[in-house]
């Protein structure tokens, strides 16, 4: 479970990691999925195509634009898809899943997934409680990580600037709660 702020690249760091474990692995599937097709193309898909899929072309023997679906040496596959309901989530297991920004999906479909998933990992912007808080957090065998804008090292000083200046202690002015989830990545009201 990856909570964490703006820009802290919770995403980028997750595909990495999971284009790492593709090129180790002797087969298996990968699922990237999303609330929607424009906010998966958007988002993670860009990100992998961006910052992961340069630094993995050796590792990566094609990539099939029109399934989304990038097919390591190694035999293993990654998959970006969307799960419409929870009866679409029904269907074959795999061996990880990654649900990029989990507050925007449905906890039925997640749950689904995650029951044919050997290892799940979502991430997401704490801006309020949602079922990772209720039915993930504290459960034995899963792991919480907290992040913020002052982890990437790629950001520019003004961008550190622009997200610690959501709130300004000595004025006391901006919004405290904006503060709290995007500047620390803690769980917001």
């Amino acid at each position: 479970i990856h909570q964490g702020g703006m820009a802290s690249g919770k995403t980028v760091n997750i595909l990495g990691a999971l284009a790492i474990l593709a090129s180790e692995d002797n087969g298996g599937v990968t699922t990237v999925t999303g609330q929607s097709f424009p906010h998966l193309k958007g988002g993670a898909l860009r990100d992998f195509e961006m910052y992961v899929y340069p630094h993995f072309k050796s590792a990566i023997v094609s990539y099939h634009k029109t399934d989304h679906l990038f097919t390591f040496k190694s035999g293993h596959m990654m998959e970006f898809k969307v799960f419409e309901n929870e009866m679409a989530a029904r269907g074959p297991k795999r061996k990880r899943l990654f649900v990029n920004e989990a507050n925007k999906f449905d906890y039925l479909t997640f749950f689904q997934l995650d029951s044919r998933s050997e290892q799940s990992i979502i991430d997401y912007n704490p801006s309020i409680r949602f079922w990772s808080h209720e039915k993930l957090i504290g459960e034995p065998g899963n792991v919480l990580l907290l992040s913020d804008h002052r982890h990437n090292p790629f950001l520019s000083d003004a961008k550190h600037a622009e997200i610690e200046g959501t709130y300004n202690f000595e004025t006391r002015k901006g919004d405290l709660e904006l503060w709290k989830v995007y500047a620390r990545g803690l769980t917001g009201n």
